[in-house]
């Protein structure tokens, strides 16, 4: 049934108001006030804020969409759950984008353990053409050097690069000087592009760095993502029984494993 468009525009005001609210706190004020008063606003101020990040992580590791879509909403799951253990909360970013990386390493083993068992009838080659293929495996090695790097340089570049922050929002959300963010951010760079050399890809690197350090077409995580996520945090909050399948199965066993 379609809402009228009074209840839309009401619903529409409310994000506004919302956004404006946790605009200006850090994202150590918003895991304070998600566990401190189970605020939804700064939970999902949260996701709003590196959503983008990891999305394009999930986006790279995986081929298929759903994986992916899974897999994002999985990582927020597991903040919600260990919020209270994030011992960094100011680096929150790579907290983030080490546990995309390691939930997107499950599901691909996962899934060649399937391909192993049934063969050729779940390879799923012929999604896309072999271009794309490539590149995706190429931007899949980025990300786990760049998961290896420094803390100090690797944050830099999440904010910068992955979620679209200007060198300025960057330095103040890190409590950084402005000098001291472009130092760490152009020795992150350098960091990566060693690493990547090593690798063997030294021919890649220039067009490699490039597709990291620009918008690309899906970076943003689908909106309704957003607000599966709520439903699923208040069932996680309830201890409800979680299904077998899906991102609430995968957060339950990623954080069993890591207990």
């Amino acid at each position: 049934m379609t809402r009228p468009p009074t209840e839309l525009l009401l619903q529409h005001i409310q994000l506004l108001a919302g956004r404006t609210a946790t605009a200006d706190l850090s994202d150590a004020e918003l895991l304070r006030n998600f566990l401190g008063a189970a605020d939804e606003a700064a939970f999902t101020a949260l996701v709003q804020r590196h959503g983008s990040m990891v999305w394009q992580v999930c986006h790279s590791a995986l081929a298929q969409r759903e994986d992916a879509e899974d897999v994002f909403q999985a990582t927020f799951l597991v903040l919600a759950r260990k919020a209270g253990s994030v011992r960094k909360q100011d680096s929150l970013a790579c907290w983030l984008h080490g546990v995309a990386l390691n939930l997107a390493r499950k599901v691909r083993g996962r899934n060649l353990n399937r391909r192993t068992a049934v063969g050729e009838a779940l390879d799923g080659i012929a999604d896309r053409p072999m271009e794309d293929l490539t590149w995706r495996e190429l931007r899949q090695v980025l990300h786990e050097e760049l998961g290896r790097l420094p803390e100090k340089n690797r944050l830099p570049i999440l904010l910068c690069h992955l979620e679209g922050r200007t060198q300025d929002e960057a330095a103040r959300a890190l409590g950084w000087s402005l000098g001291r963010l472009r130092g760490r951010l152009l020795r992150g760079r350098e960091l990566l592009r060693g690493r990547l050399v090593r690798r063997g890809l030294a021919p890649s690197v220039p067009f490699l760095a490039a597709g990291l350090f620009s918008s690309e077409a899906g970076a943003t995580a689908p909106e309704p993502l957003v607000v599966a996520l709520s439903k699923g945090i208040f069932a996680l909050a309830r201890h409800e029984a979680l299904p077998t399948t899906g991102p609430l199965a995968l957060a339950e066993r990623f954080i069993r494993d890591s207990a």
